[in-house]
């Protein structure tokens, strides 16, 4: 109980000195979820750009062409596969990205 009581009022305190910390919306605001649907939709169609212009790009100049990590590259790859947007076609060294349905 001691402690719960500390924890609270050190919270409080450092919320009345520094109110710019305090979270004001919560995380799934649908403003916050909006922006990471588009956030999520930019990367998918700059994913959907590089392949039409080079088709045979690999997941590690995706990685470097987008400034991201090799997760996220490895996650949207997978969903517009899931999509149906984009295909892999041939083997994993010689084989090349369809786009097969363009992002509007």
């Amino acid at each position: 109980m001691y402690r719960k009581n500390t924890l609270r009022k050190v919270l409080e305190l450092i919320s009345r000195k520094h109110p710019e910390n305090i979270q004001k919306t919560s995380r799934k605001h649908p403003k916050n979820i909006q922006k990471n649907i588009q956030k999520n939709r930019t990367i998918q169609q700059q994913i959907i750009d590089a392949i039409q212009l080079n088709p045979t790009i690999t997941r590690k100049e995706l990685i470097y062409l987008l400034n991201s990590t090799e997760g996220s590259v490895k996650y949207h790859l997978s969903q517009l596969t899931k999509k149906g947007i984009i295909k892999r076609e041939g083997s994993d060294r010689t084989g090349k990205w369809i786009v097969i349905e363009y992002l509007h």
